[in-house]
């Protein structure tokens, strides 16, 4: 894949694991392959705090989410810095009743 594009694709597949298929091991690799790539620090933030959530990591997984939300400002489409903000919310959510 070329790397301009492995970023974002590979974000996006480690963030609908993580999120949808709540397969923590599957988004970590997807996380990981993205490094090296182009994209904004806030959907990389964004999709840390998932693959945290994911991997039932406690406090770590509380401090990506408030990592996430204060880079959220930066993203260059407010539409999905706001869907991403509620999103954090859910899984700040989902922490609190862990």
């Amino acid at each position: 894949m070329p790397l301009p594009s492995r970023r974002a694709y590979a974000l996006s597949v480690a963030s609908w694991l993580g999120l949808g298929e709540r397969d923590a091991a599957g988004a970590r690799a997807w996380l990981e392959f993205s490094r090296g790539g182009f994209g904004d620090a806030s959907t990389l933030a964004y999709v840390e705090a998932v693959v945290a959530v994911a991997e039932r990591k406690g406090d770590a997984a509380l401090a990506r989410v408030a990592a996430a939300r204060a880079s959220l400002p930066r993203h260059p489409d407010r539409g999905a810095a706001i869907v991403m903000g509620e999103q954090l919310d859910a899984l700040a959510g989902e922490l609190a009743t862990a």
